[in-house]
């Protein structure tokens, strides 16, 4: 017989209060975990579309726009189009994070957490690893994420 081995997560008794960490990310929006081994994972797959969408749809205008005059009636219409997409992915994506941090704090609640650590990704952010990837990196709004968290959890 092989002798067991022991749990990969240890378990909590009922005496220590229940504490989760959350780590925010692009891909996925946050990944909770608990120290009674629980987790849970919203992904950001939707903000990420929402936002590649809206880098290719300005590109496509940006370059209708450099064939026209600045100040002439067809660039103001496409400046007024790039307001109306810049509104429709704004809209869009808060709502996505409103959805996402609202699951993140329900499943705490759920489980009991008293207490919730917030990863703090700053430093990724500031790595510089090719123009596509840093595009997505100065549209990652964390700082939304953290604020959306402390909101809803108070």
């Amino acid at each position: 017989m092989v002798p067991a081995s022991p749990p990969l997560l240890p378990v909590v008794s009922s005496a220590q209060p229940v504490q989760a960490s959350v780590d925010l990310g692009e891909i996925h929006q946050a990944a909770v975990t608990t120290n009674t081994g629980k987790g849970f994972i919203v992904t950001g797959r939707g903000m990420r579309t929402i936002k590649r969408q809206y880098n290719k749809t300005l590109g496509q205008l940006s370059r209708l726009q450099s064939h026209c005059k600045k100040g002439s009636k067809r660039w103001r219409r496409l400046q007024y189009t790039r307001a109306r997409e810049r509104g429709k992915k704004e809209r869009r994506v808060r709502d996505l994070r409103h959805k996402g941090t609202r699951q993140v704090v329900e499943f705490c609640r759920a489980e009991g957490v008293q207490t919730l650590y917030v990863g703090d990704p700053h430093g990724v952010r500031n790595q510089s690893k090719g123009r596509h990837h840093n595009q997505r990196m100065s549209q990652w709004e964390y700082g939304k994420d953290k604020d959306y968290l402390a909101e809803a959890w108070s």
